[in-house]
């Protein structure tokens, strides 16, 4: 897709849309009750709903990534909300500061390569937050980063080409 072409929005209109951004929302706020296993069904949320949306009803790839990535923000404002709740704010804000930087430039030029170099390092932070605290076992942050930044690299170079 070009820089300069629209997106058409007439897909938010679809009732399914509607239903799965509403459960998205919800799963997000069950991290309010039971951080692990809301972070959990949140990402599994979010890689069901793209197959929904995107073979479910036909949207286009770049009509799911300018909805997806808008309603990712709900999930990382309740995650950073529940990070600063553990007295770790102000690195949770950096890191999803830096994710708002990638998202911003890959909206404003629909390159997706953006994401190998702003990789979506915040969730798989917080992931690891829930998982091990109040232990702080840095080798598997260490590890869940790497595994982060590959996914990144196949996702968004290796696999990209019909995407």
């Amino acid at each position: 897709m070009k820089q300069d072409e629209e997106i058409s929005l007439t897909f938010l209109k679809h009732p399914v849309v509607w239903a799965v951004t509403i459960a998205r929302l919800l799963i997000a706020l069950y991290i309010f009750i039971n951080p692990l296993w809301g972070v959990i069904w949140s990402m599994v949320a979010d890689w069901v709903d793209s197959q929904v949306l995107i073979h479910g009803i036909s949207i286009t790839r770049p009509q799911y990534h300018l909805w997806d990535k808008n309603v990712d923000w709900f999930v990382y404002v309740v995650e950073l909300s529940v990070a600063a709740s553990y007295g770790l704010y102000l690195p949770f804000f950096l890191l999803l500061f830096w994710r708002f930087i990638g998202q911003f430039m890959f909206l404003k030029t629909h390159k997706r390569f953006l994401f190998v170099f702003f990789p979506n390092f915040f969730e798989v932070t917080f992931l690891w937050l829930v998982l091990f605290y109040p232990a702080r076992p840095y080798v598997w942050l260490i590890a869940f980063l790497v595994a982060k930044q590959l996914h990144e690299i196949a996702l968004h170079l290796l696999f990209a080409r019909n995407r």
